[in-house]
């Protein structure tokens, strides 16, 4: 495996994260947060680097909170919308 391509496992994934990944809902792909600017991230998963804006949910959770921001190493939910925007939900 390349270390340019890490798999899920390679990240830190495991069974454990899969209860929290389903509790978001369905269609939702984990990956986890590279990089973090202002509005968007950079995050790696099974299908390779991305680029996510924040969704509504974690807007929502930043303007209660300035905290709440995903910081690097968090794993995320991305969904990928028919307009082709990924968000972190």
């Amino acid at each position: 495996m390349s270390t340019l391509d890490p798999s899920l496992a390679d990240l830190g994934w495991d069974d454990s994260l899969n209860t929290d990944l389903k509790a978001v809902g369905d269609g939702h792909q984990p990956a986890r947060v590279s990089r973090v600017d202002r509005g968007g991230a950079d995050l790696l998963g099974a299908s390779g680097p991305t680029r996510a804006t924040f969704g509504r949910e974690v807007l929502a959770d930043v303007a209660a909170d300035r905290t709440a921001v995903p910081t690097v190493g968090d794993w995320a939910a991305l969904a990928t919308w028919p307009d082709g925007r990924t968000t972190i939900e």
